[in-house]
């Protein structure tokens, strides 16, 4: 079973695939003990999600084939792993109907691997709860996905509780007892023996918190109350439910020799793909599976043309335009920093967009400026051209084609960048010869500085040279006034700055916040790095906030790795209580805490800001 949202599962295998998995391991420092943590991390169970979904040819442990083949630069990727990361890449950059459609069609082969153990058999988990769809049909007019989550949630009760008498009642074809369990007091919140039973449940708002098994139904099916997130199943259930179903039927009517089980069981270097495929092929609905492999060819088309992966020279000039995007501090700034700490001022800019800033304030425009009269000697007020940041640099781009030229845009996102960059986004089209003209102020002004036949006004046209690089950061947090369109979003490569838990960064670098230590008083403290997990954790739990609303490593400024607890309370928990958790159910926030009531911060502050470590189990450290 997996134990997380499909969004976030590949989410996450684009981060690894673009990090450790792409460098050679290093035998001294850079072993997967490392990398993967051995307390305290969750990437250990990541990775064998990865690889119980055929993302990797090898098990990810020091005893596999896979260190030595990432220790000898070798990819470990099976050939599913790269679409898997080809279509999530760029869902997470441009989501689209064919990469929507794609990435639902990799829900589904991902979800039959996914299977439970009995004495006398194997079955999917898919393959369940299609006999319990067929057991307790959805009633007329009723909410599927909400009736879906309460069937899964007793699915997975009885799983964890008395597993062989269900599966007795799938061999002998009959309607089996199902109950919601309470996972503290083991007795029973509902019993469904018919659709209605789980109709007068839902109605009845029989709670699915604090059951048996409570991550099963959650991650199979999603939050009823939204669209979004969706749980495994029914990512895959919403597009493909007549291939599901082919699949279930398959598996009931061979109980024995079971024509999964080679998915189920896989080996090293299995292609689940066309191990799918050969089970299928005979099938009389195969037509539904190729519309599926359909579905994942569109799909790999369309990212490879966003991604402008079909040309290798293309690709590189496409990286001239980044957007590093990511939680709130994440460190997407520092990033832009350490690539810029290095070029000197002259050869770089850079600037914050607001909702306030506008093409005039970008490129440039008439302005009144005062100039000597040199016949009257007296100062006159007169109107001019003047050139702004993106001009400016330009300019001096073009003058020196031998040096790179760096423009940093912080917070892209909070700038409506249509008006801001007007016309000059066709420029970011690096993949093409296209050209824009300017307006006759701004021709006027760079045929001036340039030279009429210069190339970068050359017929009175505008393109960008290759040695001009645009950097930018965007805080996904944040609710941007003007969203960008498809077109704008399309001309920049988008680099994802994930948050960090481990002691080293991907390249093997020091992640300074692991060290950082926030002082409760003199004698106490707990680990930054504990808290932020542990609140993370609680956010991405609530299919309502995501993983927009963390927080990153550096939301905080550490002082000698120290954080003090007034710079804690004034900054991460006000964040805590009026951008996240106020409006929603949490369990950080003590009940009936207002942020109000942690001051003053040395006696209520130290008290509230104890009782949610106390809360979250954030064990505390002495100073």
């Amino acid at each position: 079973m997996i134990y997380s949202y499909p969004d976030t599962l590949l989410e996450k295998w684009v981060e690894w695939s673009e990090g450790f998995l792409s460098v050679k391991l290093n035998n001294n420092t850079n072993d997967l003990n490392t990398i993967l943590g051995t307390t305290g991390s969750d990437n250990p169970s990541r990775a064998n999600e990865f690889y119980n979904i055929g993302c990797l040819n090898h098990p990810l442990t020091t005893s596999s084939i896979a260190y030595d083949n990432l220790r000898l630069d070798k990819a470990i990727q099976s050939d599913f792993g790269y679409l898997c990361f080809l279509i999530s890449k760029t869902k997470i950059a441009n989501p689209s109907t064919k990469i929507d459609n794609a990435f639902n069609a990799i829900c589904s082969l991902c979800l039959i691997q996914q299977y439970e153990e009995f004495k006398n058999g194997i079955l999917s988990l898919n393959s369940i709860l299609f006999y319990l769809i067929e057991k307790f049909p959805l009633p007329n007019n009723f909410d599927e996905k909400h009736y879906l989550r309460y069937l899964s949630a007793a699915m997975f009760c009885e799983l964890n509780t008395d597993k062989e008498k269900l599966f007795a009642s799938i061999q002998t074809n009959s309607v089996p007892t199902l109950q919601i369990i309470d996972r503290d007091t083991k007795s029973p919140r509902a019993t469904f023996n018919s659709s209605n039973d789980i109709k007068l449940a839902i109605d009845g708002k029989v709670s699915l918190t604090g059951i048996v098994y409570e991550k099963g139904s959650t991650f199979f099916i999603g939050n009823p109350k939204d669209q979004i997130p969706r749980g495994l199943f029914f990512s895959a259930y919403s597009q493909y439910k007549d291939l599901l179903k082919d699949c279930y039927e398959i598996e009931i009517s061979n109980p024995s020799t079971n024509p999964f089980l080679p998915v189920f069981q896989k080996s090293p270097n299995t292609n689940i793909i066309l191990l799918v495929n050969s089970i299928l092929k005979n099938s009389n609905n195969n037509h539904k599976y190729l519309d599926l492999m359909k579905s994942l060819q569109e799909g790999c088309v369309e990212a490879i043309k966003f991604l402008n992966w079909d040309n290798f020279q293309e690709q590189s000039i496409a990286t001239l335009n980044t957007i590093f995007y990511g939680a709130p501090g994440t460190g997407k700034s520092h990033k832009v920093e350490n690539i810029l700490k290095a070029i000197s001022d002259g050869k770089k800019e850079r600037i914050t967009f607001h909702p306030e800033f506008d093409n005039a304030s970008f490129v440039g425009g008439y302005k009144p400026i005062s100039e000597l009269n040199p016949t009257t000697g007296v100062d006159e007020i007169k109107y001019k051209f003047v050139p702004q940041t993106f001009i400016n640099i330009y300019v001096n781009a073009w003058k020196d084609l031998d040096s790179k030229y760096y423009l940093a845009i912080e917070e892209i996102n909070r700038g409506n960048c249509a008006e801001i960059f007007g016309e000059l986004f066709q420029l970011l089209d690096r993949n093409s010869n296209y050209s824009i003209s300017p307006s006759k102020e701004l021709r006027e002004h760079l045929q001036k500085e340039l030279g009429i036949e210069h190339e970068g006004i050359k017929g009175g046209k505008m393109k960008l040279p290759n040695n001009l690089i645009l950097m930018a950061t965007m805080n996904t947090s944040d609710q941007s006034l003007f969203p960008m369109d498809s077109a704008f979003k399309r001309r920049w490569a988008w680099e994802y700055v994930p948050i960090n838990y481990d002691e080293l960064n991907d390249d093997g670098s020091s992640n300074e916040s692991f060290n950082y230590i926030v002082k409760i008083d003199d004698l106490k403290g707990f680990k930054w790095i504990d808290f932020i997990k542990e609140i993370n954790s609680e956010i991405k739990s609530n299919s309502n906030l995501g993983m927009d609303k963390c927080i990153g490593n550096y939301f905080i400024k550490a002082n000698n790795n120290e954080i003090e607890i007034e710079e804690l309370i004034n900054k991460t928990v006000f964040y805590l209580w009026n951008d996240v958790f106020k409006d929603e159910e949490n369990g950080v926030f003590p009940e009936n805490v207002t942020y109000e009531d942690f001051f003053p911060i040395k006696t209520k502050g130290i008290e509230n800001l104890n009782r949610i470590i106390e809360n979250l189990q954030i064990p505390t450290v002495t100073l």
